[in-house]
């Protein structure tokens, strides 16, 4: 902090050392919206091979299922790219400059975070200086000092004993200051930043998708060229063992019933399976017989 000070007045810290702090913690958000993003597309791909193959499993035999899961997926990683494209720009809006029109927020955090900032550094009583220590120098005063009979002495209280300066004083106020606006800034970048990416996933790639997929299938199975029917016919196809089985049993269906039609030529034959109405006939046939 002290390091940022150039002109200006002492205890007054350029903008400049929040702005550092907050792009910080900025530049540590992709990843993790990265491994949001990967987990979500991977389940995302898991379920549309699912659906493909309940809707067109049947078709495999021309060719159908694999034409149209090589059409989404391809749409699918047209919408991934974007989807990635989109969630750079938010990380990049939230890194470049630090900006919120909740201000009422902001001040409300502000103050939650002082107070808490404030409290804590009462609770540890830090030294008085945050200057950088001589580790020898402060050596040669405890020996010195224990050779004059002066034991048990310790760094942080040693400290204590140099003559405060301007800037111990204003130290610690000022740097609560900025950390409690850095934490309160970072409370609502974040929400907003978790909600933006969720809110991009579903929007480019999930509901992208849906509204992209329609004009994808129909451009990539060539449903508007002459040759239409054509194709459907061959993508329609079944598989060959189930269509020589069809055949097989056509002809099974055609010789039993030619061998019924021959049965009932028979005299005196009647076929199992006749209605209730037949064998009441026969039966009264029998008795005026009697």
């Amino acid at each position: 902090m002290t390091s940022a000070i150039t002109r200006e007045l002492p205890a007054n810290y350029p903008y400049a050392v929040k702005k550092a702090y907050v792009a910080r913690f900025t530049a540590r958000w992709l990843q993790p919206a990265q491994n949001f993003f990967e987990k979500m597309e991977q389940q995302f791909v898991k379920e549309l091979k699912q659906l493909v193959a309940i809707h067109f499993s049947q078709f495999a035999a021309g060719g159908l299922e694999k034409a149209i899961l090589e059409i989404v997926l391809t749409q699918l990683k047209l919408c991934s790219n974007r989807t990635q494209e989109k969630m750079v720009e938010c990380v990049a809006l939230e890194h470049e400059e630090p900006m919120t029109s909740n201000e009422g927020y902001l001040a409300d955090y502000k103050a939650i975070f002082y107070a808490r900032y404030t409290e804590h550094y009462k609770r540890t009583d830090p030294p008085t200086s945050g200057r950088p220590r001589n580790p020898v120098h402060m050596q040669n005063v405890i020996t010195n000092l224990a050779n004059m009979g002066i034991h048990h002495n310790e760094e942080d209280l040693l400290l204590r004993l140099r003559p405060a300066t301007a800037a111990d004083a204003t130290l610690p106020e000022v740097a609560i200051e900025i950390m409690a606006e850095v934490r309160a800034y970072y409370q609502i970048a974040f929400k907003r930043f978790v909600d933006y990416i969720a809110l991009i996933i579903d929007f480019n790639l999930l509901k992208g998708l849906d509204r992209t997929i329609d004009e994808a299938l129909f451009i990539g199975l060539s449903l508007g060229k002459h040759d239409v029917r054509d194709r459907a016919s061959n993508f329609l196809k079944e598989d060959t063992d189930l269509e020589r089985r069809r055949i097989i049993l056509d002809q099974d269906l055609e010789r039993f019933e030619k061998a019924c039609l021959e049965f009932e030529n028979i005299p005196g034959v009647r076929l199992a399976g006749l209605g209730d109405d037949d064998d009441n006939r026969v039966d009264d046939d029998s008795d005026s017989d009697d």
